[in-house]
């Protein structure tokens, strides 16, 4: 038994060593195998690509650089290109310094410099609609739609600065308003206040005028030069833009009908912002009126302060953007109906625009 035990031990303390053997001889082919697959990389890292720079690039191509050149001044600004077909190419810019220049040059990314037609401006949204014919096919900015636009969304303002050969000129921020009605003095009696998206950005010399972005980049507005300041820049929205190359491009000119109210969209409001003006608060359509304009098409047709315009010739009307694209369609002295909500009567009301 003794004997046994002995064995048993000396055979246990072989097939131990053994196993050393093994895993030592495993570890080394491991090793080696780790060694042959090892390479070695000396590269210097001298640029690199995101979304950004990506969309910074693009954006780029579709911006230009526009000299206004006067008796004794020139004015520089940016602008964009928003269309292009076989007869033209269709420039949006500031209107300030433009309307009375002698004569327009646009320079586009490339560097091709051309004379520029001046198709009209429109002073109530500090636009004005060039034409040009450069050499080149160019591609015409994307639009976004900027009903669905939202507070703290990252947006790009980019320019072309003449004082870096035209290179785009970057400015990143957020909204931080949208939908915020404007007037201009002299016209606060003649039209509706102009509604304008706000955002951070530092409009300088090489921005104004230029294009304002989203993060897909998609234009949601021009960059008005005489509205912004330091810090805070005014965007001209993006469907108030089209609207306006739309109507200058077929008629000349900017012919607004008046309506004389302002209002509110309902589906923009909080529990609270309804309870406080006596709307139900199951009521999610409809534009609320907060003021109406004495002497006005509205005030004349008998729409109070605190009524809901639901609808214009039979369409909906569900946000401020709506009602200035039904309404742009007409000329003044135009009739049209309105469906509004007063208590809980709803009735249709006809109204002569001015």
């Amino acid at each position: 038994m003794k004997k046994l035990g002995i064995l048993l031990f000396v055979i246990l303390i072989f097939y131990c060593a053994f196993l050393t053997f093994q895993i030592s001889e495993l570890k080394k082919g491991n090793n080696a195998g780790e060694q042959d697959s090892v390479t070695y990389v000396n590269k210097t890292v001298t640029g690199f690509s995101t979304d950004l720079t990506k969309i910074i690039e693009n954006t780029g191509a579709q911006v230009v650089h526009v000299d206004a050149f006067h008796s004794s001044s020139t004015a520089s600004l940016s602008g964009v290109i928003v269309s292009e077909d076989q007869e033209k190419t269709v420039i949006v810019t500031n209107a300030k310094d433009i309307e009375n220049a002698l004569s327009i040059s646009v320079t586009f990314d490339n560097g091709e410099s051309v004379t520029g037609t001046l198709e009209g401006v429109d002073s109530l949204t500090d636009l004005a609609v060039i034409s040009t014919h450069p050499s080149f096919s160019s591609t015409p900015v994307t639009v976004a739609d900027s009903s669905v636009l939202s507070l703290g969304e990252w947006v790009i303002a980019v320019g072309s600065d003449i004082r870096t050969d035209f290179l785009p000129s970057v400015s990143v921020g957020v909204i931080s308003g949208k939908n915020r009605p404007y007037s201009f003095t002299s016209f606060v009696q003649m039209h509706d206040p102009l509604n304008v998206h706000i955002a951070d950005l530092d409009i300088g010399q090489g921005t104004a005028g230029g294009a304002v972005v989203n993060m897909q980049g998609e234009l949601i507005g021009i960059s008005s030069s005489v509205l912004s300041e330091n810090g805070q820049c005014v965007i001209i929205p993006a469907e108030e833009v089209v609207e306006v190359v739309r109507l200058i491009l077929e008629k000349q000119e900017v012919q607004r009908p008046v309506l004389g109210m302002t209002a509110k969209v309902i589906s923009e409001m909080t529990a609270y912002q309804k309870s406080q003006l006596a709307i139900q608060l199951d009521q999610i359509e409809g534009l609320y009126v907060t003021s109406v304009e004495r002497g006005g098409p509205c005030d004349l047709s008998g729409i109070e302060q605190g009524d809901i315009v639901l609808e214009m010739n039979g369409n909906k009307l569900s946000d401020l953007n709506t009602l200035r694209t039904q309404l742009y369609a007409h000329d003044p002295s135009d009739q049209i109906e309105l469906t509004i909500l007063r208590g809980t009567n709803q009735m249709k009301v006809m109204v002569t625009l001015q």
